[in-house]
């Protein structure tokens, strides 16, 4: 016996459906894939923004190191750096060890590390040879023991 069509009715409805919930699924994976790209840029922009900002204050140190050397016992040489005090809107300390100068946010294992060469050692106020500091402006300062002391300003 014959129902009069309420099959098709049925089939139309499940289509419906089916192609929402497929446009779900593909709307939800674009919004993810795109999430992962963001986020990458964002990782890419930091890790460029450390690489200057620590490019610049090996460049600062070395510069106080040449013009320590350069002007015998009797020199004062004391310079202000100004690095940005966040990068990609996070707070970063910068680390400071022999031979490198290491950057890196507080709340991401990513870090730049940039070399600097220099005669006379950097230390800290209590003069230890590798600490580490907030971002932000420095003060690079020769001392009477022939040391470049690093602090925060």
């Amino acid at each position: 016996m014959y129902n009069g069509g309420t099959d098709r009715a049925v089939s139309v409805n499940i289509g419906y459906t089916i192609n929402i919930v497929i446009m779900t699924v593909i709307f939800i994976g674009l919004i993810s894939a795109a999430g992962s790209v963001i986020q990458s840029e964002r990782q890419s922009v930091s890790a460029t923004e450390m690489d200057v900002a620590g490019n610049q204050l090996a460049a600062e140190v070395m510069s106080v190191d040449r013009l320590a050397r350069a002007g015998g016992d009797e020199t004062v040489v004391q310079k202000q750096v100004r690095l940005p005090e966040r990068i990609s809107d996070e707070q970063y300390r910068i680390s400071i060890t022999e031979n490198t100068i290491e950057l890196s946010p507080r709340n991401d294992p990513l870090s730049v590390v940039v070399p600097y060469r220099s005669e006379l050692p950097l230390v800290n106020a209590d003069g230890e040879t590798e600490f580490e500091l907030p971002g932000g402006e420095l003060q690079l300062r020769l001392t009477t023991d022939a040391t470049v002391e690093v602090r925060s300003v």
